[in-house]
């Protein structure tokens, strides 16, 4: 298939220098980049020698540079402190070293590109716009000229946008580009393509062969499915005003290369018959006009073929069955994104979405977007739920109508935002507020009613609390409270029914200490896990320097009446629960550290057992760094025996992967499609009925806020 694409590529004759150029590009790839430079490398002479050589250029030594007619006296010393390639041409080792003339027709295509070279020696700057930064980095890439290449990378961060990302992807391939550029272009066009991408006309008509060949042998198709595909492969080839055998061959090659991808197949696409006719038909209709007949056929063959190679489909899972899978619950904030390149977008802060501020206009301003979703990982699938203003929620965090700050939201200190943790169970989502803990805000998923409960209303003295979700849909809430007359610290549990709303208390655990006075001088935390094969529940909790307090309790006797039996697990070590969590591995809870950005294990509780054990021989894995330098972060969620990331990275959301760890220590890292948003604002994973997912719809598109648009 690659040598098709190959053949295919070989055909495409266009100018030196231009973006479609096939043999510039050739020689340009990153690994004959790398080549040549160990070449120039090695055909250098030692250190010692160049520095003679270089002292032995008389001042005014100088050399005419030959291209077609045109000529130009440069100064050697100038030349080989501009470029590696000259710096090796003088070094005294090739024939031309001290020649007075040397010819570059075959190398360049005017005098006027070497003069862009030498104007950037000697001002440390060039006129760089969007139109030729392609033709500069060709120049800069062929005489090695680093720190011109350098300049370019740069202004390609400065000025990228939804309508130059794809170009300068491809640029930051042919030319080999350093990874702290690189890493921006592909990260977004990546994790994009997909879902935002691939739906841009002027993508697909501003891409050429070349670009197109590129483009299906890398691994950005890898999350598209067969009919976004079908429609950007459509939408490139209407473009031309007549289509040729090797447009054919080059679609051929890509529909292989995207079957081929191990990761496609899982991607679902309901296929019916009428669906692929309607799109066959319309194919037809499109380029008929632009190809012979013969041709015509070949394409209703290959595109006929294409579509009707089905793809799993989540039906195929049993989703109409009662058993339940994986659903992971979102919580996040929709933005708009900067399509095309504006004269504010060139400075250092340019970013591929519009601040959260320029949704406000008007007197009264556009309220903030949020959108509730959850992804399948089996079907990798993520499906829409539905889609709130910030007024529904904030109302009833707040209690009353809720008006939007005008004055405030105009500061950009002070972007719209809801900050919360989320909780499932059944068809409800529950928020819990950061700002007020106590107050519980509940959403229908199938009514879409929003309601809210106090906490406070009926526990006392707590400090903290947890939901926690247990078989047959039971919703447990466990609290920490205190006992100021015994000055000790007390965990409370409960079960929780919102619908009344009530709470019912099963177990009380009392007279537990407190050591030194940290009542209101530490903040207490608490994590708290079920575990779903013995009914166990693990309570950590920690305020200050020995206050620190793991507890189990059983809970199987609430299931013949009795009540729930609890004991002080005794242990070896601190908890540290700004980064310490609970995973369930076959018949163990793991207790698990983030701290320093390594995932790893600290304690381990087989059920059953009582006994709270250190972890020896470690096992760890690096999580992605938190670097000030390429502005990333993540989104950490436990569920069961893995640990899902969602990263972030300039910015943007751009991937997901689930790490499975088993009980001796092995890990399986499996990739997922990145979420269809920049902003998750709270992540929470359970289990869920499959036919969950009956009426819902999958996402296809980037969930893009509508009352916005980006550049001109």
């Amino acid at each position: 298939m690659r040598s098709e694409i190959e053949e295919a590529g070989s055909e495409c004759g266009q100018p030196k220098h231009e973006i479609g150029s096939l043999n510039k590009r050739k020689d340009r790839r990153s690994s004959d980049r790398r080549q040549k430079r160990k070449s120039s490398k090695e055909q250098q002479p030692p250190p010692q020698r160049n520095e003679i050589y270089a002292n032995e250029l008389q001042e005014g030594d100088s050399i005419v540079l030959k291209v077609g007619g045109d000529t130009i006296n440069v100064k050697k010393e100038v030349l080989i402190a501009s470029s590696q390639y000259f710096k090796a041409k003088f070094s005294g080792y090739f024939s031309d070293s001290d020649a007075k003339e040397l010819d570059l027709t075959k190398d360049v295509d005017a005098i006027e590109d070497l003069k862009i070279l030498l104007d950037f020696q000697e001002n440390k700057e060039v006129h760089v716009t969007v139109d030729n930064v392609c033709k500069i980095l060709g120049i800069s890439s062929f005489f090695l000229a680093d720190s011109l290449t350098d300049y370019c990378a740069e202004f390609m961060t400065k000025t990228t946008c939804l309508a130059t990302c794809v170009q300068y992807y491809i640029f930051a391939i042919n030319f080999a580009l350093p990874e702290r550029f690189t890493r921006k272009f592909e990260s977004f066009v990546l994790a994009r393509f997909h879902d935002l991408i691939i739906f841009e006309d002027f993508v697909a008509e501003e891409i050429n062969d070349e670009d197109l060949k590129t483009l299906c042998t890398s691994k950005i198709l890898k999350y598209c499915s067969k009919e976004s595909l079908f429609n950007f492969l459509l939408k490139w080839l209407s473009k031309s005003p007549v289509l040729t055998a090797t447009q054919y061959t080059l679609v051929s090659g890509a529909i292989q290369f995207f079957e081929q991808c191990k990761s496609t197949r899982s991607i679902p696409f309901q296929c019916d018959k009428k669906k692929t006719m309607a799109n066959i038909n319309r194919m037809t209709d499109t380029i008929r006009k632009l190809c012979d007949p013969e041709l015509l056929q070949s394409f209703q063959e290959l595109f006929t073929n294409f579509l009707r190679n089905k793809e799993p489909v989540f039906l195929q899972m049993g989703i109409h069955s009662c058993d339940t899978c994986v659903g992971i619950f979102t919580v996040s904030k929709r933005v708009s994104v900067h399509r095309y390149l504006t004269e504010d977008r060139t400075g250092s802060n340019c970013s591929f979405y519009m601040p959260s501020i320029n949704s406000c206009t008007g007197s009264s301003g556009s309220y903030e977007l949020f959108d509730i979703c959850v992804y399948q990982p089996d079907a990798k699938v993520w499906f829409h739920i539905g889609t709130f203003e910030e007024g529904q929620y904030l109302s009833q965090v707040d209690g009353r109508p809720y008006t939007p700050n005008i004055e405030m939201r105009k500061v950009k200190k002070f972007p719209v935002n809801i900050f919360c943790d989320i909780e499932v169970t059944g068809n409800e989502v529950l928020f819990c507020d950061i700002s007020k803990r106590s107050k519980l805000v509940r959403f229908d998923l199938k009514n879409k009613v929003w309601t809210s409960f106090n906490i406070d209303n009926i526990v006392t003295n707590y400090k903290t609390h947890q939901i926690v979700c247990g078989k047959n849909g039971v919703t447990y809430l466990v609290t920490r409270n205190y006992n100021f007359d015994q000055h000790g610290i007390e965990f409370r549990g409960y079960t929780f029914d919102f619908k009344i709303p009530q709470l019912h208390q099963i177990f009380s655990i009392k007279d537990l200490p407190m050591n030194g006075f940290t009542l209101h001088s530490q903040v207490a935390e608490m994590k708290a896990k079920l575990s779903s094969v013995s009914n166990e529940l693990l309570i950590l909790s920690s305020q200050g320097h020995g206050n620190d307090y793991t507890i189990i309790v059983d809970l199987n006797p609430l299931d013949n009446g009795g009540k729930p039996k609890f004991q002080n697990l005794l242990y070896n070590g601190k908890l540290d629960l700004l980064h310490d969590d609970i995973l369930e591995i076959e018949d163990r809870f793991l207790v698990v550290s983030s701290a320093n950005n390594v995932l790893t294990t600290k304690f381990q509780y087989k059920f059953r057992s009582k006994v709270l054990e250190n972890v020896e021989n470690r096992w760890h894995y690096d999580l992605p760094p938190l670097s000030e330098l390429h502005s990333e972060k993540w989104h950490r969620f436990l569920f069961k025996d893995s640990c899902w990331l969602m990263e972030a990275e300039y910015g943007y959301t751009s991937r997901m992967r689930k790490v499975r760890i088993d009980k001796s220590g092995a890990t399986d890292i499996e990739e997922h499609i990145p979420p269809p948003f920049v902003e998750p604002v709270s992540v929470y994973a359970t289990e869920v009925r499959k036919s969950f997912f009956c009426d819902l719809e999958p996402v296809s598109h980037f969930l893009e806020h509508p009352q916005r648009t980006g550049g001109v």
